[in-house]
């Protein structure tokens, strides 16, 4: 998998761009309008980073955003109308409660229909260990239709808070 982008200040975000599976009917022209669906995460732990390792916590993080291929379903094609997915992720701390949290960006490319079940999505922050259920966690997920780039902008803002 792709590693993340950096700069001054150290790891940035992770980006994915390799999970488009890669067909064997190379020569045939794909049916279908191109569709775009990006989903927007946030998972807030609500715990501080003196009960989380952000290491841990970051690693559990692109465990899961790793996989996000087998979290997707499809109400119509399957991975071979797939043509790209690309995943952002971010963790950090937040300013005011200092609580430990993630965006996450998950950018699908497609000639199908598609979806990622949140109850799945949610199961699968359990398994990885991102959150712990006993302890209660914060989950939030949106279809963003045109503004990805504010997006990225707004997930990157305290960049410098979390790699201190």
């Amino acid at each position: 998998m792709g590693g993340g982008k950096k700069n001054k200040r150290g790891k940035v975000t992770v980006q994915h761009h390799d999970f488009a599976s890669s067909s064997s009917d190379a020569g045939k022209v794909k049916k279908g309008k191109l569709k775009y669906s990006n989903y927007y995460f946030t998972i807030n732990t609500n715990q501080t980073k003196a009960n989380i390792s952000r290491k841990k916590f970051s690693k559990a993080i692109a465990s899961t955003f790793d996989n996000i291929d087998k979290l997707i379903k499809f109400k119509k094609g399957g991975m071979d109308d797939v043509e790209s997915i690309k995943v952002s992720t971010h963790p950090e701390i937040g300013k005011a409660k200092g609580l430990v949290h993630a965006h996450a960006l998950v950018k699908i490319k497609h000639r199908a229909m598609v979806g990622i079940p949140y109850d799945d999505m949610r199961q699968s922050l359990i398994d990885n260990g991102v959150v712990n259920p006993d302890s209660g966690f914060h989950f939030y997920s949106k279809l963003v239709r045109d503004n990805v780039g504010n997006v990225r902008d707004y997930m990157k803002k305290t960049l410098k808070v979390y790699h201190q």
